[in-house]
């Protein structure tokens, strides 16, 4: 007794059509592309700095107008802290102080020059009615670099752009 093995037999209809593949492939395809763009981007370490830096302005001024004191933004060696003033000292705000990134740097820009950090250099300024001075800042995170602009309403713009 032998086994025989059963082979399908091979007619017209055996197997896909060209059509039927590229209907499949062009579904995965779409697939692909949808799980694509709704996967997070990774955000430039520049990009992240400048907004927390807007936050920040934007809390100096709200903070202002909510106190009736004037608040800013003060350098420190490794980034920046929130402020007010008490009589004429500026002092630091509970949770105000903001480290920066290694190989990053902020810095008041005068007349095309930065400024040395002082313990007296306050960068941004906001009136009790939360009017804030309009300084201009030099972000550099990394080999980036950028000058920002801040105007009275709080609103922080790129220099140049």
């Amino acid at each position: 007794m032998t086994a025989r093995r059963l082979q399908p037999e091979a007619g017209p209809d055996a197997g896909l059509s060209l059509v039927e593949v590229l209907v499949a492939v062009f579904i995965m395809a779409l697939g692909s592309s949808f799980i694509l763009l709704n996967l997070p981007q990774r955000s430039n370490p520049i990009d992240t700095l400048q907004a927390q830096i807007a936050q920040d302005v934007r809390r100096v001024a709200d903070q202002a107008i909510i106190s009736g004191t004037p608040h800013g933004l003060r350098l420190t060696k490794n980034g920046y802290e929130i402020v007010r003033q008490q009589g004429a000292e500026w002092r630091a705000v509970p949770r105000g102080e903001r480290d920066l990134p290694p190989r990053s740097e902020l810095q008041k820009v005068t007349a095309g020059r930065t400024e040395a950090v002082t313990k007296t250099l306050i960068v941004v300024r906001a009136d009790r009615t939360g009017v804030v001075d309009g300084s201009t800042l030099r972000l550099r995170a990394g080999t980036e670099q950028r000058e920002l602009m801040i105007g009275q309403n709080a609103g922080l713009t790129q220099a140049g752009g």
